[in-house]
């Protein structure tokens, strides 16, 4: 039973928007300049929720790989946007079975997430071709675990940041693996949900400045429950015929 502060969530509105598959094959998961998610992969921008909220520009794409996002997030903090100064996470959920009658999560969610910190050693490493750092994966549910896979190209989730002049770039992949029964064939409509962070530290012993954070606000928590139905609806669908994409 819901309260009134908290209605019945099979009551609220949803956003739902298609997705496009990603038309070539990544050969290398470290290599996020090629992954190739352009502007036919980019979410709709949505209106933020807070006052320490702020705009992100994504991209989502799939294909037999898995799921890939992208995140672009402007920095204004007044700090330098320099990753040795920063720590950064990105938290994922996904039902790859969308409902909007399903109330808790099941057996399709499944729930990630990447961190990286300068004060971690393992969080240090810097791809040589891209420039990004590798961020800690972690599968926290359905069965929590961290995934320490050194090669990119094994690993069920990785994910990469990197510093722009006035922000901060994450890609993030999911496998077929890591998701259980993706089969956009037979089941195209998912639920997703994603939010970003970014907080600053003048040293490792300073107290955590107020973080910026950007998230996709359509996912709603009711006494502290997830509601896999007020995840984001997302159709993975093939690209339109006859258009180029665009850069």
């Amino acid at each position: 039973m819901f309260s009134e502060i908290f209605p019945d969530p099979t009551m609220m509105f949803r956003f739902k928007i298609d997705v496009q598959r990603l038309q070539n094959e990544v050969i290398d998961f470290s290599d996020i300049d090629h992954w190739g998610l352009n502007n036919t992969h980019r979410m709709p921008p949505i209106a933020q929720l807070g006052t320490q909220q702020l705009p992100i520009d994504a991209k989502l794409a799939w294909n037999e790989q898995g799921l890939f996002l992208q995140i672009d997030m402007e920095v204004s903090d007044g700090y330098p946007v320099e990753l040795s100064q920063r720590s950064h996470s990105v938290e994922l959920m996904v039902n790859t079975r969308y409902n909007r009658k399903i109330l808790r999560e099941n057996a399709f969610c499944a729930s990630f997430s990447f961190f990286r910190t300068p004060f971690f050693r393992r969080t240090r490493y810097v791809d040589p071709k891209s420039g990004a750092h590798r961020m800690l994966a972690h599968v926290k549910s359905p069965r929590p675990h961290q995934d320490q896979t050194e090669d990119p190209n094994q690993a069920a989730i990785i994910g990469w940041a990197r510093a722009r002049d006035s922000g901060l770039t994450s890609w993030v992949r999911i496998s077929p693996q890591a998701m259980h029964e993706f089969r956009p064939d037979e089941f195209p409509d998912i639920g997703l949900y994603f939010r970003s962070t970014i907080s600053h530290f003048d040293d490792p012993t300073a107290s955590r400045k107020p973080h910026q954070e950007s998230s996709m606000v359509h996912h709603q928590k009711i006494s502290d429950r997830d509601i896999p139905s007020l995840y984001t609806h997302c159709r993975l669908i093939e690209p339109a015929p006859n258009k180029e994409p665009r850069s």
